[in-house]
């Protein structure tokens, strides 16, 4: 699926009856310079529903921030949704690159990039079940510093790069 859009918000029953959806392509640039912008990006940018029994392969999700900062930036991106606040469960990842990019311009404001195979960010009372990510390439850049030399957050990781929910049987 070349240049897909992804779902902004689902809060409904997604199964994918064990079917996969192959080659998927995300690239998406963003260009913001106002107020405190929070970015969500995959296949979902942001769940609060359930998505069950999918899987995603040979994916290539590529995502830049290029603004000038001017306030606090956050940019969650992962290979089924890049915020989640329901259900993923039977879910994988695999032979994927998830690519997050912040623009290495002058930047005010502190950085917060989360990058992972299946959720950039997993909310309070959200689950993560029985999924697996295999053969992916996870990578995430942003600038060290601010200007004031306030240091940035980036996390990288496999199944989910923030957590404050939980995360069951997973590979």
């Amino acid at each position: 699926v070349e240049n897909w859009s992804p779902i902004e918000f689902f809060a409904g029953n997604y199964d994918g009856q064990g079917h996969s959806i192959n080659n998927l392509r995300v690239y998406k640039a963003v260009e913001e310079k106002s107020d405190d912008y929070i970015f969500r990006s995959g296949f979902v940018a942001k769940n609060a529903g359930t998505i069950k029994n999918l899987t995603i392969k040979n994916a290539i999700m590529h995502c830049e921030v290029d603004e000038d900062y001017k306030m606090t930036s956050t940019a969650m991106l992962g290979g089924i949704a890049g915020w989640n606040e329901g259900i993923i469960d039977y879910c994988t990842v695999e032979n994927s690159t998830i690519y997050l990019k912040f623009s290495d311009q002058d930047n005010d404001r502190k950085l917060y990039g989360y990058c992972a195979g299946l959720v950039g960010r997993l909310a309070d009372k959200a689950k993560i079940r029985y999924s697996t990510v295999k053969n992916c390439d996870i990578d995430i850049h942003t600038p060290t510093k601010t200007n004031a030399g306030d240091t940035n957050y980036a996390n990288a990781s496999a199944i989910v790069a923030k957590c404050t929910g939980s995360v069951e049987y997973c590979l």
